[in-house]
């Protein structure tokens, strides 16, 4: 659950009443799960939401637009507003944004997988700067996933996803029944080969 302050919320839609064609705001992260982890927030427009990864919240002022990969470390966020003399800054507060105290055995398996991408697959895919992203588990147990950098479009995406990425998920968690690839695969200079 994200929480942001009546306070912060008020202000926030103050600022999106400034700026034309926004539709909300965007929490984002850098390196999740990692002591690196960052996290951020920015105004979103339209054209930066993606109906498949993206996952909406609505607030009394504004919605809210978090990829879906990351929302296992976003629990308990606390989003709030401190004003001073000088200035007004938002503060994000993400306890488990740089760590695994949120999983445990009560995680659910969509969240045990989704954390196995972050941590063994994606490591290997961004060698050759590619990511996937856990995108829902369908009723049937088949996983859903959407590639994105050079993955992209590579001419070895399915001996990547059959060959590895199904093949380790499949041994980590055998009651998924294997991996589908939802991405619309546009070859291009960004494209590994």
């Amino acid at each position: 659950m994200i929480t942001f302050s009546n306070l912060v919320q008020k202000y926030i839609h103050e600022l999106m009443l400034k700026q034309d064609g926004l539709v909300g705001i965007r929490i984002f992260m850098k390196f999740p799960g990692t002591f690196r982890a960052e996290c951020g927030m920015e105004f979103c427009f339209l054209e930066d939401i993606d109906k498949i990864s993206d996952k909406k919240i609505s607030y009394k002022y504004f919605d809210l637009y978090i990829c879906r990969s990351i929302l296992f470390f976003l629990r308990d966020v606390k989003v709030d507003l401190i004003e001073n003399n000088l200035e007004k800054k938002i503060t994000l507060n993400a306890p488990f944004s740089k760590s695994l105290k949120a999983l445990n055995e009560s995680s659910s398996l969509e969240e045990k997988i989704q954390y196995f991408l972050i941590e063994v697959i994606n490591p290997q895919l961004s060698l050759h700067g590619g990511k996937v992203l856990f995108i829902k588990m369908t009723n049937s147990g088949y996983i859903l996933l959407k590639f994105i950098g050079s993955c992209n479009g590579c001419s070895m995406i399915d001996i990547t996803l059959k060959d590895g990425i199904e093949k380790k998920l499949m041994e980590e968690f055998p009651q998924i029944k294997g991996v589908q690839d939802i991405t619309d695969h546009q070859h291009g200079t960004h494209s590994y080969s």
